[in-house]
């Protein structure tokens, strides 16, 4: 909880840094706000041209019969996304490789992935995004991108990358309780026992202790 504030604080400034790339980032949210706006002013339905009575949404959320929900992964060397419309799911996996940015792929991925959903961002219903533990510029990028969508007022969550693993090991049938073990780098890992939820706080471990855990 107080790595995500800490990103709250910094990831956005940071993010913005990065590369000219994020130019577009922030016209994505200033669409999405600008839609949020019209969406709850008098004016909406009222214009000449518009195909909607006075009060509906002009970007069309409401006219979704299920809550559209994206979801950010960049803790690794390959990003995650997901989009998520009632039984309809969409993905994308893009190995970035070390020592590339993150920021030169996840808005194109992102932009791809709202288009194949026929999606727009007035469309989305909430955020969720992995908070950690990984590589510290990549998890930023994805922190801060959600925390850009949050400010439309999009309800957004975190989850950490130890919780992503046990859903996919209960999902091949991994019965509990596991250690899951995560690439800390330098020959460390991060460490954390679960059994049927957290057991205790993760910690970084040199590979040479993990017998003793």
């Amino acid at each position: 909880r107080a790595d995500w504030y800490v990103f709250r604080a910094t990831g956005v400034a940071h993010l913005m840094s990065i590369s000219g790339l994020h130019i577009t980032l922030f016209a994505w949210v200033a669409v999405a706000l600008i839609g949020t706006f019209w969406r709850r002013s008098a004016l909406c339905g009222r214009c000449p041209g518009s195909r909607f009575p006075p009060g509906r949404p002009f970007l069309g959320r409401s006219l979704r019969l299920s809550a559209m929900i994206l979801g950010i992964d960049s803790t690794t060397e390959v990003l995650h996304l997901a989009l998520v419309e009632g039984k309809r799911a969409f993905g994308r996996r893009i190995e970035v490789g070390v020592g590339r940015s993150h920021s030169g792929a996840l808005l194109p991925a992102l932009q791809e992935l709202m288009a194949e959903a026929s999606a727009a961002p007035g469309d989305l219903t909430g955020v969720v995004a992995c908070v950690g533990p990984g590589g510290f510029t990549s998890l930023r990028i994805g922190v801060a991108t959600a925390e850009g969508l949050a400010l439309t007022g999009l309800p957004t969550w975190g989850f950490t990358a130890f919780e992503l693993r046990l859903r996919a090991l209960r999902g091949s049938g991994r019965p509990e309780p596991v250690w899951i073990l995560l690439d800390g780098q330098r020959q460390e890992v991060f460490a954390q026992y679960w059994t049927f939820g957290p057991k205790g706080r993760a910690c970084k471990h040199a590979l040479k202790d993990l017998a003793n855990l």
